[in-house]
């Protein structure tokens, strides 16, 4: 059964990085500005943008497939041959 803290956690991780990255942008832009510089936008950013976010998505499937992310921190779980 999927744990719906665990579905929580993603939108709020999802939600705050958003947030985030909007912030950087605005105050790069406000930089450039400053500057006197036309805003660029690097053709790039969008890539990396987009691979960063595979990246997360690939590696928190990696986790919940090796049960990292079941595991709860704190809890001693028994081992298999009952030490």
């Amino acid at each position: 059964m999927y744990n719906n803290h665990d579905y929580l956690n993603r939108l709020y991780h999802q939600h705050r990085h958003q947030e985030l990255v909007g912030r950087a942008e605005r105050k790069r832009l406000i930089s450039q500005l400053r500057a006197g510089r036309p805003a660029a936008i690097r053709f790039y950013q969008p890539a990396l943008a987009a691979l960063g976010h595979w990246l997360v998505l690939s590696g928190t499937y990696l986790q919940k497939k090796s049960g990292a992310l079941a595991e709860q921190p704190g809890v001693v779980q028994p081992s298999a041959r009952g030490l």
